[in-house]
């Protein structure tokens, strides 16, 4: 039977303010058929989603199962034995490792630390429900007597599809405990709906990411990556991935999810979290498990040493289940939506930034001389890209560039109507920058010397020298000059980490926790200062630094012709209106790349750049019939939902085919098609939303009129990179369609 702990002296959990939806394990037995050797400690209601906690009688692991609440009667009879071994084991739901305790068996050493002695060590020890008006918190208690306990949270805010979990490790013994592994989380079970191994029926799908690259869709079936059970007993196979490093987002963003495609289920999980990181799929019976959290000790060189009486808890992880890929991502989306929306950013402000203009090159003269050409085009922030500096780290103007200091080319910039915009890469310095050899001491150094990337190094954000020297050389400046809004980018990785603790990895945890304690500091400072993180383009698209940031950097494709496809991928773990998208203009484009280049914008944030001080006036007359649409279509990319049609695209380099994107909500639907090259079809008939719809605006302005034909848009490409968009209007809310300027 179910515990509720009462001893708060050695559980520190907070006071019981309500105790509802707990369902006693014999009335469970109930609802979900189960093997012998399984228990229920209970189900609890979270909207739409029971989270189910189970014991197995035989090992005492205590594990967690998310399962729709309308999906919780069709749960199937598991089969209790796969020929003479048990068909399930429960998982645990916190996955340990401690030095010096035995690793776990059967090949798994180099390839998971899950399920190792100090993870079988824990018993369930009690469990509670927090709630109020807002929230609901479950937290459940594993110990091993006398040595330490562990303490799982999981917490939903009411009204969100998704859940958020961290775990707490407590050492309880008088002598020091190093981890090697700590699990944010494990979700097992998976798939309660096949009394079976379930053959055939379960996708994995994950996000690569490369530089130019983001967001890009892996599914492979569970067979492909041999994560089928064995036919000898409690032997398991994982597939672990993640990246090592500082710039979160290098190989794969930091998601997983496994589908039932037979009954439409999708259970997925997202870290958030700024460095190295791990995800798992783990199996050693029927059923799939998904872990992960912090980088361990084999892929990440970590090492955490917890002293007597204290206690670490892990980064956050969020955990839903949905009826598609799609459905779980939008769930996930609903973390982002919880940021304030600085006054600013309601109307989703045009952005210029002048790096594709000047390359670095900039300079008091131009920055004005383009300003001035800008002045009432519609466009709201000017953003002095690098070369305005001396050099990297020491962050002294360049007076040959600005000879009267940033201070009055700001004002300039304000006088044409426009909020200035600087950029900083606050964390690295160059070699090259004597201010960085004069202070060798306060960079991040490995092995005793200072971490070096071709000519990059770092600052140790641990070192209280960095924050003064960056509170005076950046945010005194911002703050002098008035500038409005802040590009932070950050272009090299410092790789497994740092010297200055328990190991490299742990090293690289506390300076990234500290970078982002830094950047909290300048939004106190700066409260109303728009923040854009950029990281070589989108390596830092994670949930824990895309929360200290008002806008993001999709990615650096400038002027590539796979931006529309980097920017659709990243609806899934992006919300649009804050995914700035490049939009780089030269002279000689012509009408066809002019159109496609700015369509791309209307899936995220509109970022222009380039040449627009020397486009003809026609030219110029399609940019500015462009930023009127993307006005009038502002709300349905701020607070819509979207989905995709047509084919995969095998190469981004030189993509073959079509792409569309139908973007609903606010009363609005918004249809963004381009055409790749191959010969892409001329005609497309995408399915819109349910309701009355009127086409209410179309770009370019000079396209073939699209049909409505019943519940579908039939629009028209115009041959190989063409594109269009199309504004859509619910007749009975149009008055609602645009964001308040």
């Amino acid at each position: 039977m179910r515990v509720i702990v009462e001893d708060t002296s050695n559980c520190p959990l907070p006071v019981i303010v309500a105790m509802q939806n707990i369902v006693s394990s014999n009335q469970c037995e109930s609802h979900l058929p189960l093997p012998e050797n399984i228990s229920v400690v209970s189900i609890i209601a979270l909207g739409d989603v029971e989270a189910v906690y189970l014991r197995d009688e035989n090992t005492q692991a205590t594990g967690l199962m998310l399962i729709p609440t309308q999906w919780l009667p069709d749960v199937v009879k598991r089969r209790s034995h796969n020929n003479s071994t048990l068909a399930w084991t429960v998982d645990s739901l916190i996955q340990l490792k401690i030095v010096g305790d035995a690793y776990p068996k059967m090949f798994s050493q180099g390839r998971t630390m899950r399920n190792s002695v100090s993870t079988e060590r824990l018993r369930f020890d009690g469990q509670r429900v927090v709630e109020d008006e807002t929230s609901k918190s479950i937290l459940t208690v594993l110990r091993d007597d006398g040595r330490y306990h562990c303490v799982h949270q999981l917490t939903w805010m009411k009204g969100e599809g998704f859940v958020e979990v961290t775990s707490t490790f407590h050492n309880d013994s008088n002598e020091p405990l190093t981890l090697e592994m700590f699990s944010s989380f494990s979700l097992g079970g998976i798939t309660p709906f096949a009394c079976g191994d379930a053959a055939g029926r379960l996708v994995l799908h994950r996000l690569r990411s490369a530089w130019c690259a983001e967001g890009r869709l892996e599914s492979r079936a569970i067979e492909e990556m041999q994560l089928e059970c064995f036919h000898y007993p409690d032997t398991p196979t994982a597939e672990r991935f993640g990246q090592v490093g500082s710039m979160p987002v290098r190989g794969w963003h930091p998601f997983i999810a496994i589908e039932d495609l037979e009954v439409g289920v999708t259970w997925a999980a997202q870290l958030a979290c700024p460095g190295s990181w791990q995800l798992e799929a783990h199996r050693r019976d029927d059923c799939i498990s998904i872990s992960g959290g912090l980088a361990d000790r084999e892929f990440g060189h970590w090492l955490k040493r917890i002293n007597p009486r204290a206690r670490f808890t892990s980064p956050t992880a969020m955990l839903t289940v949905g009826a598609s890929l799609d459905d779980a991502c939008e769930r996930f989306l609903q973390r982002q939506q919880r940021q304030e929306i600085l006054p600013i950013e309601q109307s989703l402000p045009i952005i210029y930034n002048d790096w594709c203009t000047h390359w670095g090159k900039t300079s008091h003269a131009n920055v004005v001389e383009m300003a001035e050409i800008l002045m009432g085009e519609g466009i709201d922030i000017f953003v002095i890209d690098a070369g305005w500096s001396l050099g990297m780290g020491s962050w002294q103007e360049n007076r040959a560039k600005f000879p009267d200091g940033l201070a009055v080319t700001a004002k300039k910039i304000r006088e044409c109507g426009m909020v200035p915009g600087i950029w900083f890469e606050m964390e690295c310095c160059e070699v090259t920058d004597g201010h960085t050899h004069e202070n060798r001491e306060h960079l991040l150094h490995r092995d005793s010397f200072p971490i070096q990337s071709g000519q990059r190094c770092f600052w140790d954000f641990r070192d209280p020298w960095v924050w003064n020297h960056l509170s005076e050389q950046m945010i005194d400046l911002l703050e002098e000059c008035q500038f409005g809004y802040l590009k932070i980018d950050y272009n090299d990785s410092l790789g497994i980490g740092c010297d200055g603790t328990d190991s490299l990895g742990e090293g690289l945890r506390e300076h990234l926790e500290c970078v982002q304690k830094f950047i909290v500091r300048i939004r106190e400072r700066l409260p109303n200062l728009v923040i854009e993180l950029c990281s070589s383009g989108g390596h830092r698209l994670e949930p824990s630094m895309l929360q200290l940031a008002n806008v993001a950097s999709f990615s650096d494709a400038h002027e590539t012709s796979d931006i529309p496809i980097i920017a659709a991928n990243l609806h899934r773990v992006l919300l649009p209106r804050t995914s700035q998208i490049w939009s780089v203009l030269r002279s000689g484009d012509n009408a066809q790349r002019i159109v496609y280049s700015l369509a791309a914008t209307f899936l995220g944030r509109m970022g222009l750049s380039g040449e627009i001080d020397q486009l003809d006036e026609w030219k110029r007359d399609i940019l500015r019939f462009a930023i009127a649409f993307y006005h009038e279509a502002s709300a349905v990319i701020a607070y819509g939902t979207s989905k995709r049609y047509g084919g995969p695209v095998l190469s981004y380099r030189n993509p073959v085919g079509w792409q569309a994107v139908v973007r609903q909500g606010a009363g609005a639907a918004l249809v963004v098609g381009h055409a790749f090259a191959g010969d892409p079809p001329e005609i497309v008939e995408l399915e819109l939303p349910a309701g009355s719809w009127r086409i209410k605006k179309v770009f370019p302005q000079q396209m073939s009129s699209p049909e409505l034909k019943g519940a579908a848009l039939s629009a028209k490409f115009d041959g190989e990179w063409s594109a269009f968009a199309i504004l859509l209007v619910q007749e009975e809310v149009e008055s609602d369609v645009t964001l308040a300027g």
